[in-house]
C-alpha cells in the first residue's frame, strides 16, 4: 500500500501527517468528506484532523493528497503502510 492518499480519503480513525512536513504532528482523521457546502479557508469537502500541541486541541481541513497515512483505520483491524 501506497503511504501516500492521491484522491482516496483515510476513514475516521486513521492516523495521518501532512505530507510536506514529514516529522510534524500525527493527527487523527475526525471526518473524511466534509462536504461541498463547508469551505474552510477556501477547501470545499476536505478531511478535518485534529491534533495536539502542548496539549490543546488543534485543527485543520487538508485537500485529497495533502495526507500520507500513518496507520489505516480498517473496518475491522488497523493496519500500517
Amino acid at each position: 500500500m501506497s503511504d501516500e492518499l492521491e484522491e482516496g480519503r483515510p476513514i475516521e480513525g486513521s492516523l495521518v501527517r501532512f505530507i510536506s512536513y514529514a516529522d510534524g504532528p500525527i493527527m487523527t482523521v475526525l471526518n473524511s468528506a466534509l462536504g461541498e457546502q463547508h469551505d474552510w479557508e477556501g477547501v470545499r469537502n476536505g478531511i478535518l484532523c485534529r491534533w495536539y500541541v502542548e496539549g490543546e486541541e488543534e485543527y485543520e481541513v487538508f485537500r485529497p493528497g495533502q495526507l500520507s497515512i500513518v496507520k489505516l483505520k480498517t473496518g475491522d483491524a488497523d493496519e500500517a503502510p
